[in-house]
């Protein structure tokens, strides 16, 4: 099996028995595994033990694992409309998502230093009430300020609904989103459009590369470098994500194995991606937007491909698309119930009629921010809004029937386990095809030999 594989499989184990076990414990028996993995292993690589280990420090070293009542800690967080998302606590990394209300502050990024008077469950998700002792305004940086101008002149005339939905899916500003508008968009099945992802980073890639004009005197080395540039100013010019994160690293290995006349396989940059997004940031994986972002695209790379050769082996596009939506469904529903508690039982409808007028929304809107660098936006608008108004049309249309999903609720340890197997059962596959792969082409060379 490809080493990298090998390093995912140990990560996800590792997330596994953190979530099992004490902090302490966890890593423990991270340890045994990382070693026992390294010592049968034929390959003897080093990667195999150094990677894992080197995961493990950062997760000791960044997570907070323990706030009481009565501590005095040190807060960032992102505000918005008096909610705010902690991203760190005495500059670690919560374990798990949380939240605090402040009030009579304008939206932003700001330092708090408090004590914790409660710690309430709302949402699914823990809620600190704070006595206030300092509060220092984080600066924004210059290309979040310059997008964010660009955006509130693009939309001056606009529905306010408008906004908070531009936001969330152009500038990645989810948390502009209503709880009803969440609500909504969960109980039809397209929440995941709201999440800036490889989908949107796929539009950024399209639109740039289709708009840049193919008589520049530009080859195609130099276009996929402008491409990349270009890619690196979007992403550090809006809010960050997991999801988006993952989408990022995956858009500029592709443009890189572009730049360097490299093929890029889709699973092992995935893999790579995945691996690399957890180093950098273990308290990642807590994100569900994480969670769903590298479940569909694993799903898409390394389950649709033998469900299509079982099922159906046909060329129809409309079946493979049916298909392809339910199979993402089926293996993603796990973790919508331990999240969401709730089953999606119509999504695929809703996934071939609402989310190409959500695709068009998006497209539109990162085709309006373009020209607005221009000051010609104006052009798009009227466009915008018009799509804009279909798009919610359909929501509403679609949130007033019945049973397009249900409520069921399950927080058992074991989906865990159900994601751990069904990762090393695909690697285990694309192992097995591969081997096979290359035994053929040896035979071959011996025969031609």
């Amino acid at each position: 099996m490809e080493v990298i594989y090998l390093i995912a499989l140990e990560i996800s184990i590792i997330l596994g028995a953190l979530k099992f076990f004490s902090l302490e414990l966890g890593i423990f028996f991270s340890l045994i595994l990382v070693l026992g993995i390294f010592i049968f292993n034929r390959e003897k690589n080093i990667f195999l033990l150094l990677l894992p280990i080197l995961f493990l420090i950062r997760v000791f070293f960044l997570f907070n694992s323990s706030n009481s009542i009565g501590d005095i800690k040190t807060f960032q967080i992102s505000l918005y409309e008096g909610r705010g998302k902690i991203e760190k606590i005495d500059n670690r990394y919560p374990f798990n998502n949380l939240y605090l209300y402040l009030s009579n502050k304008s939206n932003g990024k700001y330092e708090v230093i408090g004590e914790i008077k409660e710690i309430n469950k709302k949402y699914g998700n823990e809620y600190l009430d704070i006595q206030v002792e300092k509060i220092t305004s984080l600066p924004q940086n210059s290309i979040h300020r310059y997008f964010q101008k660009k955006s509130e002149h693009l939309l001056k005339n606009s529905g306010y609904d408008m906004k908070r939905v531009y936001e969330a899916v152009i500038l990645g500003k989810g948390y502009r989103l209503t709880q009803e508008m969440r609500e909504k968009f969960n109980y039809i099945g397209i929440s995941h459009l709201m999440a800036l992802s490889g989908f949107h980073i796929g539009l950024v890639i399209s639109i740039i590369s289709f708009l840049l004009p193919t008589k520049l005197p530009l080859k195609k080395r130099e276009r996929n470098i402008f491409l990349l540039i270009t890619l690196t100013l979007y992403y550090l010019g809006i809010e960050h994500s997991p999801s988006l994160n993952r989408a990022y690293i995956m858009g500029a290995i592709y443009l890189l194995g572009k730049i360097l006349d490299e093929n890029t396989e889709l699973l092992k940059t995935l893999t790579v991606s995945y691996v690399f997004s957890l180093i950098i940031n273990p308290a990642s994986i807590n994100s569900i937007s994480f969670q769903l972002s590298y479940g569909a695209v694993f799903v898409i790379a390394g389950i649709f491909p033998y469900i299509k050769t079982k099922i159906y082996k046909g060329k129809s596009k409309i079946v493979d698309g049916i298909l392809l939506t339910l199979s993402i469904q089926f293996f993603l529903t796990p973790l919508l119930i331990q999240e969401f508690s709730v089953i999606q039982l119509l999504s695929f409808v809703t996934n071939m009629i609402v989310v190409p007028i959500g695709s068009l929304f998006i497209s539109l809107g990162f085709i309006g921010l373009l020209l607005e660098n221009f000051s010609l936006g104006f052009l798009i608008t009227p466009i915008l809004n018009i799509v804009f108004k279909l798009f919610f049309i359909l929501v509403n249309f679609f949130n007033a029937i019945p049973f397009m999903s249900i409520k069921y609720k399950n927080e058992s340890k074991l989906i865990t386990i159900f994601y751990i197997f069904l990762i090393a059962g695909v690697f285990i596959l694309k192992f097995r095809k591969d081997y096979k792969k290359d035994e053929k082409i040896y035979k071959r060379t011996k025969i031609s030999q």
